[in-house]
């Protein structure tokens, strides 16, 4: 804690951000591209303070940490910003913060962790050192991408049609419980009605109606 104390500057020494730390940190994609595109063309006098690696803030973040940070609030701008900022802007992802992180790090959603890759295969090997200081996972092309969302819908449509398939056996289970439940309450009624017909009453009761029989014979 103590070295990385050290390494923070001090809130009236910090470096300010520049506009594409604020555009990335906001998540402003068109200004991001926009003044990306503008330093760009400017000519090598005038383009000589713009480092699109700057580090700037508490912790000494370039403005792809912040775009990756924005991650946590939309991963799909977030991903849009890392990528103007690797594939336009030529930005470094191997430069790490104050607490020795890259900005790879700080990207919480896979379609942010997705856009570092894309940028690897798109840049080259040689750009810089993915694996070792950048942390970048493997190189994913657009073909590997759209294999990947393939193999992500099919993996969706097999458990839509599982469900389907489960709701169907419920159903076909609660059909069949139905179907039972009638014949049994069928059958109980037929023979209650069946014991009806056959009821001929007690003893007792036929001795009462043949004494009131011979008494109406008198």
């Amino acid at each position: 804690s103590g070295n990385l104390s050290q390494q923070k500057k001090s809130n009236d020494d910090l470096i300010p951000l520049t506009p594409l730390h604020k555009f990335a940190a906001e998540g402003e994609i068109s200004e991001l591209v926009q003044i990306i595109e503008v330093y760009k063309n400017e000519t090598c006098a005038n383009a000589i303070d713009f480092d699109i690696n700057q580090q700037a803030g508490p912790d000494f973040m370039t403005p792809l940490h912040y775009a990756a940070d924005f991650s946590t609030i939309d991963p799909t701008v977030a991903a849009s910003c890392v990528t103007a900022l690797l594939i336009e802007g030529h930005a470094d992802p191997s430069v790490i913060d104050a607490r020795h992180r890259p900005a790879y790090f700080l990207s919480c959603h896979d379609k942010v962790r997705d856009a570092f890759r894309i940028a690897r295969a798109t840049l080259g090997e040689s750009y810089c050192d993915w694996d070792g200081l950048a942390k970048v996972g493997p190189p994913l092309t657009t073909d590997d991408l759209q294999a990947k969302k393939d193999k992500m819908a099919e993996k969706k449509r097999r458990q839509r049609a599982r469900q389907k398939e489960k709701k169907a056996r419920e159903r076909e289970a609660a059909k069949l419980e139905e179907e039972k439940r009638g014949a049994e309450k069928q059958k109980v009624d037929e023979e209650e009605q069946e014991s009806a017909k056959d009821f001929k009453g007690c003893d007792f009761c036929h001795q009462r109606l043949k004494r009131r029989a011979k008494t109406f014979e008198r």
